[in-house]
């Protein structure tokens, strides 16, 4: 049984949702529509919730390209990347091995 749901694949790596980041997301939810309402008690409650969902999931598409700037910087170095979970705390990128110091970038020096 795995310990995440598999969300699909993106440039070839596969990528999970660990169940503790349902946890967190809920929380964010909530988090983000007491602020929003807060801040703004004249929006109504479905204004509210709109944007905190739309908050929450840019937060979500940003841990997401950061897992896979991992994945992309790996593979460049010839490093093979399995999947990306992400997880009540952030995410991982899988990467089947360490890199070794010979392993060559296919980007230049100087970027």
């Amino acid at each position: 049984m795995q310990a995440h749901i598999t969300l699909g694949r993106l440039f070839g790596v596969q990528i999970g949702l660990h169940y503790t980041w349902l946890l967190i997301a809920l929380l964010l939810l909530v988090s983000l529509a007491g602020h929003w309402q807060a801040m703004h008690a004249t929006w109504g409650q479905g204004l509210v919730w709109a944007l905190a969902t739309g908050t929450a999931l840019l937060f979500f598409a940003a841990l997401i390209a950061h897992e896979l700037a991992h994945a992309v910087v790996a593979r460049a170095r010839g490093l093979p990347v399995r999947s990306i979970t992400l997880f009540a705390l952030g995410g991982v990128a899988h990467i089947e091995r360490e890199a070794t110091d010979g392993a060559r970038s296919k980007f230049p020096a100087n970027m």
